[in-house]
């Protein structure tokens, strides 16, 4: 995989998440084989240190995401907000002001077009975005991110209400959560 092409290593990337979250291949069952080296790809990639980039890359992502003929855009968009959220609990604090920025950034331009759309197959999506946003919230509000509650509602269309007004409520929802928690000091490290 070393002297693929980033193209190509993407692609095998987004197969395996096809892989593992699909039945079916190409027409045919996938294989149990099939499945445990997509798995083997999926958990040397959550180990890759650039990582993020590329998950902030298919968050924005506003067409569908297709490997090989089949669209893959829920599964892959998940599975970047799984390594995301990791991203936060471990390594979030070591970031620069700039790279924070970015992050929030680009989270906040995924949410915004997840917000926008009326689909049934998102709710997931939309949770787990709000998810990643409330815990941004809680690392950077209110020293980092004074502009939070504006930046947050921004989400809320007024053409079209429901997904983006659910997921603005979803996010205060899981701060005030994290806020009353009795270990909510333990589970957010020092700010620096």
């Amino acid at each position: 995989m070393a002297s693929s092409s980033t193209a190509e290593q993407e692609e095998i990337i987004l197969r395996a998440i096809f892989v593992s979250s699909s039945t079916t291949w190409s027409g045919r069952p996938i294989t149990g084989d099939e499945r445990q080296a997509a798995f083997s790809v999926l958990a040397d990639f959550a180990k890759y240190s650039s990582r993020v980039p590329l998950c902030l890359k298919w968050l924005q992502e506003g067409s569908g995401i297709v490997v090989q003929g089949n669209d893959c855009t829920i599964p892959t968009k998940l599975y970047a907000c799984e390594l995301l959220a990791d991203f936060l609990k471990h390594q979030y604090s070591k970031l620069s002001e700039a790279e924070r920025l970015e992050l929030r950034r680009a989270t906040l331009t995924a949410a915004r077009m997840e917000a926008s759309k009326l689909r049934t197959d998102s709710s997931i999506l939309s949770n787990k975005l709000a998810s990643l946003l409330a815990a941004l919230v809680v690392r950077d509000f209110p020293q980092r991110w004074t502009t939070c509650i504006d930046d947050i509602f921004q989400m809320w269309n007024a053409d079209q209400p429901q997904m983006g007004n659910k997921m603005c409520l979803e996010v205060l929802k899981l701060v005030a959560e994290d806020c009353t928690d009795s270990d909510f000091n333990a589970k957010v490290r020092k700010r620096r």
